[in-house]
Order: structure tokens, then C-alpha cells, then sequence
């Protein structure tokens, strides 16, 4: 059986922030990842202006702009045949928002928690967990036939909210028509400008497509199950990845002419279905973190800068609480400050983000949207600040 002060549950852009700043801090850490990376994921991989000066603080700058596809200068909406395209927001930083590939971000986040400190177990995966009376956990995780014993004080999920699991904060949801399923694709980008980040809206989904590199796009994207199904139908039984890619390009007109091929290059990547919304913070003695505390609707490309804005959050709350040691009193003290800063930096967005994805999705009201933004492209602009991307951290707590 091996001690922790914090057991996280997660490896990704959350996982690896909170562990980062708490081994820093000088928190003996264990960080559990189930998957070897590098990995890829179903993720727009966009990280806003905001986010950049938080991975330089963290002694990153030079990796990340090295492994960073264009800076994203502007903003569209695609809707139908309407193109409007609008300035990104200007924020108070010299900075602009990048692509990122997950497959380079996830280990650069992971290693470097390693480096500052925290123990990485890695591919591991949670299979139970019990608290005794006094509030410590136990936690059992195994690769493949090696089982391990973990025991902690604290325990942070930062699991995502996609997959379901034995895990209080991954318990089963029902299956219904109104499920978003998530899809990524890449095409040869042909006249798709490097420095624009476009939402596409389309009847029962929508999506978002940047420039990956010089040569490539990702167009990422999340469709109802019924109107996937139905796109199956109509396209006599294709894979739901063809289906999908296809439906697209036939409800917007003129983006196929933005891409080098009629059809994805490489493999199509598949997940969901999502689970937007917010959940309880801290719960059954457990903090939650990234998607696991709230999610925001992929409409606004805000998820990896709230992963890792959520990760400093819950890191320096715990942080400014826990000079005393860790207790009860301690670790709830944490969580009303958590809470109160995480309330204040995310739940606007989430709000903005449920609206937008309400509009985009609807085949009465996006066309009408569409005419309203061509008559006046600044409320792109508007609606880019409103998701979030000129919101600052400002780490003050301790």
C-alpha cells in the first residue's frame, strides 16, 4: 500500500494541471491515467488566448509554441450557404488562441506533473474505492494482471464526463434520441484560411474546423443519435463516420470547396455521448475537475482552456486552505472556495454555451441566425467574447 496527500483520477489537461500545481505546492501526488499516450481525441484542440500565458507561467512557452499549429486570428459562423467571418475579441494579452494536438499537449502536461514531483501511474485504471470513517480513501487500480493499492486524504476525478464506470462520478446515464455523439475528422485543406476558426451549424449538430497544420484541417463536430441514425439511413447503412461527414458537406454549402478532398484523409475518431452541464463540485468527499465538475458545450471550442483554468482553480484552493493540514474542516473550506472561483470563471460560459448550441442545432432558427450575423458580423465577434475567450485567470488565491 503506497501514502498520497491527493489521488487524481485522470491524466489529461485537468488531471495533469491539478496534480502539477499541488506537487509543486509540496503535496505528495499520485496521478492515475488508464490510457498510454500518446493518444489522440475527439477535441477541436483549440486553446484560447487566455490559456497560453497560464502553460508559460508553468515554464511551457517554448514547447507549446513549438508543438502549436497558426495562431486563430478570426472568428466565422457557417450556416447553409452564409459565411460571416468576424475579428477573434481582443483581450488585454499580446497573445492569439492556437490548435494544439492533444497527442502533444496530454504528455507535455503529464511529464511535466512528473517533473515537479508527482508520481504518474500510467496505463492504470481505477477498478474500486471505499473511504473509511475517518475520510481517507482507498483505491485499488490495476494494469493488466499488476494491481496496485493507493490510499489519500484527497481524491480529485478528472475522468471527463464521456465513459461510465464502478466510480461515484461516473455513473450510468440513460440512452436517449436527444444524445450528442462526438465525431473528428481531417481533411486536405484547399482554401481554408490558417488564422480563421469557423463554427458550422447544421440541422441536429454542429462543429467547428481549424487549421491543424499547413496542409491539414480537423473539422470536429457533435450530432443528435436520432439524426444520426437517420443520416445512416439515407446514406443505405454507411459508417456513421461517413454518414456524418457527408450529411455536412450537403447542409453547408461551399465548404467542401474549402477542402482539398470530398472525403476525411486518415482515420475518423468517435466518442460520446456528451454530458453538458454542470455536477456537484465537491460530492461524497471527492473534488471534481474538467469536464467531471462541467462541461460547456464543444459550440464554443472553450473545453481544454477550461480544463486547464479549472485544474489551477481547484489547485490553489486547495492550496491557500490546506497550511494547516488536511482534514474535514480543511478540505470543506476548499471546496466553498473552489466552488465560489470556479462559479464565477465558468458558468457564464457553460449558460453562453447551451444557447449557442440550442441556435445552432435548430433548422428554424440557425438560417435566421445566419442573416442576422451577415448583417452584423460584429456579433460574431461578440458571441466569441461572451463564450469566454477574453476571461482572464488571475491567480490570487494564495
Amino acid at each position: 500500500m503506497t501514502s498520497f496527500d491527493a489521488l487524481v483520477i485522470g491524466g489529461g489537461p485537468s488531471g495533469s494541471t491539478v496534480g502539477l500545481c499541488l506537487a509543486e505546492a509540496g503535496l505528495k501526488v499520485a496521478i492515475v491515467e488508464k490510457s498510454p499516450f500518446p493518444r489522440q481525441k475527439v477535441c477541436g484542440e483549440f486553446v484560447s488566448a487566455t490559456t497560453i500565458p497560464l502553460l508559460e507561467a508553468m515554464g511551457l512557452g517554448e514547447t507549446v509554441a513549438a508543438i502549436s499549429g497558426p495562431a486563430v486570428q478570426r472568428v466565422g459562423v457557417f450556416v447553409r450557404q452564409i459565411e460571416v467571418i468576424a475579428e477573434m475579441p481582443s483581450t488585454e494579452l499580446r497573445q492569439a488562441g492556437r490548435v494544439i494536438s492533444r497527442s502533444a499537449l496530454d504528455p507535455l502536461l503529464l511529464e511535466t506533473a512528473e517533473l515537479r514531483g508527482a508520481r504518474i501511474f500510467q496505463p492504470y485504471k481505477v477498478i474500486s474505492q471505499q473511504r473509511d470513517e475517518l475520510g481517507s480513501w482507498t483505491c485499488d487500480i490495476k494494469s493488466g494482471d499488476h494491481s496496485l493499492r493507493l490510499t489519500a486524504p484527497i481524491v480529485l476525478a478528472a475522468h471527463g464526463s464521456w465513459e461510465t464506470s464502478s466510480l461515484p462520478t461516473q455513473a450510468a446515464r440513460q440512452r436517449r434520441s436527444s444524445d450528442l455523439l462526438a465525431f473528428k475528422f481531417f481533411f486536405r485543406k484547399a482554401g481554408f484560411e490558417s488564422d480563421l476558426m469557423a463554427l458550422l451549424a447544421f440541422p441536429g449538430g454542429y462543429g467547428g474546423i481549424v487549421s491543424v497544420d499547413e496542409e491539414t484541417v480537423g473539422l470536429s463536430c457533435c450530432i443528435r443519435r436520432d439524426v444520426l441514425r437517420e443520416c445512416r439511413e439515407r446514406a443505405q447503412m454507411r459508417s456513421a463516420g461517413e454518414s456524418v461527414s457527408r450529411y455536412i458537406l450537403q447542409c453547408i454549402q461551399g465548404l467542401s470547396e474549402r477542402l482539398g478532398e470530398p472525403k476525411p484523409v486518415g482515420g475518423v475518431l468517435a466518442s460520446g455521448p456528451l454530458n453538458p452541464g454542470v455536477r456537484p463540485l465537491y460530492e461524497q468527499g471527492i473534488f471534481r475537475v474538467g469536464n467531471a465538475a462541467g462541461e460547456a458545450h464543444p459550440v464554443i471550442a472553450e473545453g481544454i482552456s477550461m480544463a486547464i483554468q479549472s485544474g489551477i482553480i481547484l489547485g490553489d484552493s486547495l492550496i491557500s486552505n490546506l497550511q494547516a493540514g488536511i482534514n474535514r474542516v480543511s478540505l470543506e473550506s476548499s471546496a466553498h472556495v473552489y466552488g465560489r472561483a470556479w462559479n464565477s470563471h465558468f458558468k457564464g460560459r457553460i449558460r453562453a454555451a447551451q444557447f449557442f448550441s440550442t441556435l445552432a442545432m435548430s433548422p428554424s432558427w440557425a438560417p435566421f441566425i445566419g442573416r442576422l450575423l451577415s448583417a452584423y458580423p460584429n456579433l460574431v465577434t461578440f458571441g466569441a467574447a461572451l463564450s469566454g475567450k477574453t476571461k482572464t485567470l488571475r491567480r490570487s488565491l494564495h
